[in-house]
């Protein structure tokens, strides 16, 4: 394993349940005094992620990521463990742009894990800490912060099963907004320039009326300068009176004009910083992922790198940034995917094929649609069976309809438990109806 967690970009070995570890066929240590290695022992979870150790060559500070193996019988009986440096994860920290700000790792307890960048104060990095969620949850949050007279929005992406770690990334809010305040800005120039044209045109054909333009320009230059509160009184039914009552009316609609305005592109900013909150934590993911894929390639587990190239694959295809439809061939991609992974899990008991007529690939439908029948199949007819199982997929088209049909050879139900679905499924769509 690289003499013992000795590289930057990852190292692998393979864990026993006793917690001997095999780094090479013939170099084993003993881990079963780890935490990492007992969290990851009795963890539910997909993979644990530990705290920072010490690596044993260089001393420097790595983590290591845990992936249980599954026997036949659905028993964990041992783990895949990947080590990453942190000097690594510095370095896709680095490289997220995200409106130009500057992200660390860190936890609510003020341990950082990645080199903070220069640009960042050292009270600034002190408040981000101080305002780290305690409870970690899977949802993106974020704070308002002012350091030094300038006003940030940092955001908080909880790292899943880890201890607690949180990707943080400050953002100036000048950054956020600046379209918003261009625009509005934008607006008051061109009801302005408006105005002037106007008040011109009257001084032009009114001589008599001096004062009262005055008067009235004046209000303009308020105007101007930015103070929509203006408004003037021009006694008489001429013109000018007429003009001053609509130069009040503009005022008063440039104000709703740029408050609307404003308050659309505020909505439409968050909008989109949501959906860039979302991506924070799957970017990250799936950098490492790739990084692990390439090491495994190194490492000559070309098994283990097909794995990871479906999970980052299936990872993509759930997320479709943001759509709710995708074309046919990515579903079944997305399942081919899915298969490959719990074939690892459930070694020579899982079989399946996947019957699709290349022309309905471009049909557009619902996104993980099939996948949730799939994994049915397996947790309730392929496992209970306690031996080798198939599951067969079949699209095809018919009487102008797309059928997708999927079929195990698994346990089945009696016909009492198929008989209540049926109704059950009556019952909803008649409901619906």
């Amino acid at each position: 394993m690289d003499s013992y967690y000795g590289n930057d970009y990852g190292t692998f070995a393979i864990n026993r349940l006793d917690g001997i570890e095999y780094i090479t066929e013939n170099q084993t240590i003993d881990v079963s005094d780890r935490d990492y290695f007992r969290e990851a022992l009795f963890s539910e979870a997909e993979y644990v992620i530990s705290k920072p150790v010490n690596s044993k060559t260089d001393g420097s500070l790595i983590t290591v990521a845990c992936y249980p193996i599954f026997s036949k019988a659905s028993e964990k009986v041992g783990f895949v463990a990947a080590a990453i440096s942190l000097k690594k994860l510095t370095e896709l920290t680095d490289n997220l742009s995200f409106y130009n700000g500057k992200s660390l790792i860190a936890d609510s307890s003020g341990s950082i894990y990645t080199n903070v960048d220069e640009s960042l104060s050292d009270s600034l990095v002190r408040n981000i800490i101080e305002h780290i969620p305690y409870n970690s949850d899977s949802k993106v949050s974020y704070k308002d912060v002012v350091e030094e007279n300038t006003d940030y929005v940092v955001f908080y992406a909880p790292i899943p099963n880890s201890y607690g770690w949180f990707l943080c990334t400050a953002v100036h809010r000048s950054e956020l907004f600046r379209d918003a305040e261009l625009l509005a800005k934008s607006l008051v120039g061109i009801g302005i320039v408006l105005l002037f044209v106007a008040i011109s045109v009257s001084f032009l054909v009114s001589n008599l009326a001096t004062k009262r333009i005055r008067i009235l320009s004046g209000a303009m230059q308020d105007v101007r300068q930015g103070r929509l509160e203006t408004s003037i009184t021009l006694n008489g039914n001429d013109e000018l009176s007429d003009l001053a009552e609509d130069f009040n009316i503009m005022v008063a609609d440039i104000k709703k004009l740029m408050h609307k305005v404003y308050q659309q592109q505020k909505e439409e900013r968050q909008r989109e910083l949501q959906v860039l909150q979302s991506q924070i934590n799957p970017h990250f993911l799936y950098n490492t992922l790739d990084t692990l894929q390439w090491k495994a390639l190194e490492h000559g587990a070309n098994e283990l790198s097909e794995l990871i190239v479906s999970l980052s694959s299936f990872f993509r295809i759930s997320l479709s940034k943001g759509k709710e439809f995708i074309t046919l061939e990515k579903e079944l991609e997305h399942v081919k995917n899915y298969l490959v992974i719990q074939q690892f899990r459930y070694r020579d008991i899982l079989e399946y094929n996947i019957d699709c007529d290349t022309e309905l690939y471009k049909c557009s439908l619902p996104k993980i649609l099939i996948q949730p029948l799939v994994e049915n199949a397996i947790y309730h007819g392929i496992k209970p069976k306690l031996g080798s199982g198939a599951i067969r997929i079949s699209v095809f088209e018919e009487d102008n309809i797309l059928k997708i049909v999927v079929k195990d050879d698994g346990v089945g139900m009696n016909e009492e438990k198929l008989n209540q679905i049926k109704n059950n499924l009556d019952k909803h769509y008649t409901g619906n109806n």
